[in-house]
Protein backbone atom coordinates (compact mmCIF):
# COMPACT_ATOMS: atom_id res chain seq x y z
CA UNK A 1 0.00 0.00 0.00
CA UNK A 2 1.07 3.54 -0.67
CA UNK A 3 0.21 6.38 1.68
CA UNK A 4 0.28 10.09 1.14
CA UNK A 5 -1.42 13.42 1.44
CA UNK A 6 -3.51 14.85 -1.35
CA UNK A 7 -4.88 18.38 -0.91
CA UNK A 8 -4.69 18.07 2.86
CA UNK A 9 -6.60 14.78 2.99
CA UNK A 10 -4.87 11.60 4.07
CA UNK A 11 -5.37 8.89 1.46
CA UNK A 12 -4.34 5.27 1.36
CA UNK A 13 -4.50 3.40 -1.89
CA UNK A 14 -3.75 -0.20 -2.60
CA UNK A 15 -1.56 -0.90 -5.59
CA UNK A 16 -2.84 -4.07 -7.26
CA UNK A 17 -0.38 -6.83 -8.06
CA UNK A 18 0.01 -7.77 -11.70
CA UNK A 19 -1.40 -11.13 -12.67
CA UNK A 20 0.77 -13.44 -14.71
CA UNK A 21 -0.75 -15.06 -17.77
CA UNK A 22 0.43 -18.51 -18.82
CA UNK A 23 -0.78 -19.89 -22.14
CA UNK A 24 1.39 -23.01 -21.81
CA UNK A 25 2.21 -22.79 -25.53
CA UNK A 26 5.73 -21.49 -24.97
CA UNK A 27 7.35 -18.71 -26.91
CA UNK A 28 9.07 -20.15 -29.92
CA UNK A 29 8.58 -16.99 -31.95
CA UNK A 30 5.00 -17.78 -32.93
CA UNK A 31 1.55 -16.73 -31.82
CA UNK A 32 -2.04 -17.81 -32.45
CA UNK A 33 -4.70 -16.20 -34.57
CA UNK A 34 -8.41 -16.26 -33.65
CA UNK A 35 -8.78 -19.60 -35.45
CA UNK A 36 -5.97 -21.15 -33.42
CA UNK A 37 -3.65 -21.17 -36.42
CA UNK A 38 -0.08 -20.46 -35.34
CA UNK A 39 2.07 -18.05 -37.30
CA UNK A 40 5.45 -16.51 -36.77
CA UNK A 41 5.35 -13.25 -34.81
CA UNK A 42 7.08 -11.59 -37.76
CA UNK A 43 4.01 -12.29 -39.94
CA UNK A 44 2.40 -9.17 -41.39
CA UNK A 45 -0.89 -10.05 -39.71
CA UNK A 46 0.61 -9.24 -36.29
CA UNK A 47 1.97 -5.93 -37.57
CA UNK A 48 -1.55 -5.07 -38.78
CA UNK A 49 -3.07 -6.13 -35.44
CA UNK A 50 -0.55 -4.07 -33.48
CA UNK A 51 -1.13 -1.01 -35.65
CA UNK A 52 -4.89 -1.36 -35.28
CA UNK A 53 -4.55 -1.68 -31.49
CA UNK A 54 -2.30 1.38 -31.29
CA UNK A 55 -4.77 3.41 -33.35
CA UNK A 56 -7.59 2.24 -31.08
CA UNK A 57 -5.62 3.28 -27.98
CA UNK A 58 -4.86 6.70 -29.47
CA UNK A 59 -8.54 7.23 -30.28
CA UNK A 60 -9.36 6.22 -26.70
CA UNK A 61 -7.08 8.98 -25.42
CA UNK A 62 -8.67 11.47 -27.83
CA UNK A 63 -12.10 10.33 -26.66
CA UNK A 64 -11.16 10.94 -23.03
CA UNK A 65 -9.87 14.44 -23.88
CA UNK A 66 -13.11 15.19 -25.74
CA UNK A 67 -15.10 13.98 -22.75
CA UNK A 68 -13.12 16.14 -20.30
CA UNK A 69 -13.36 19.20 -22.57
CA UNK A 70 -17.05 18.54 -23.28
CA UNK A 71 -16.50 18.62 -27.07
CA UNK A 72 -19.30 16.16 -27.75
CA UNK A 73 -17.45 13.74 -30.06
CA UNK A 74 -17.21 10.89 -27.56
CA UNK A 75 -19.98 8.74 -29.05
CA UNK A 76 -18.54 8.94 -32.58
CA UNK A 77 -15.06 8.04 -31.32
CA UNK A 78 -16.51 5.15 -29.32
CA UNK A 79 -18.19 3.87 -32.50
CA UNK A 80 -14.89 4.12 -34.37
CA UNK A 81 -13.18 2.14 -31.60
CA UNK A 82 -15.87 -0.52 -31.85
CA UNK A 83 -15.35 -0.81 -35.61
CA UNK A 84 -11.57 -1.07 -35.07
CA UNK A 85 -12.20 -4.05 -32.77
CA UNK A 86 -14.23 -5.66 -35.56
CA UNK A 87 -11.43 -4.95 -38.01
CA UNK A 88 -8.92 -6.54 -35.60
CA UNK A 89 -11.05 -9.69 -35.36
CA UNK A 90 -11.26 -9.77 -39.14
CA UNK A 91 -7.49 -9.42 -39.50
CA UNK A 92 -6.91 -12.21 -36.97
CA UNK A 93 -9.17 -14.61 -38.89
CA UNK A 94 -7.79 -15.67 -42.27
CA UNK A 95 -10.50 -15.86 -44.95
CA UNK A 96 -9.13 -19.20 -46.15
CA UNK A 97 -9.58 -20.73 -42.70
CA UNK A 98 -11.26 -24.09 -42.18
CA UNK A 99 -13.05 -22.60 -39.18
CA UNK A 100 -16.20 -21.34 -40.94
CA UNK A 101 -17.97 -20.56 -37.66
CA UNK A 102 -15.14 -18.30 -36.50
CA UNK A 103 -14.99 -16.61 -39.89
CA UNK A 104 -18.74 -15.89 -39.59
CA UNK A 105 -18.08 -13.99 -36.32
CA UNK A 106 -15.84 -11.55 -38.17
CA UNK A 107 -18.14 -10.69 -41.08
CA UNK A 108 -19.36 -7.11 -41.13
Amino acid sequence: ARRGLKKGIFIMETIPKKSKVYTKTGDKGSSSLFTGERRMKTDRVFEALGTTDELNATIGIAREHCLLANFGHEEKLEEIQSRLMDIGANIATPRDSDHDRKVQFTVF
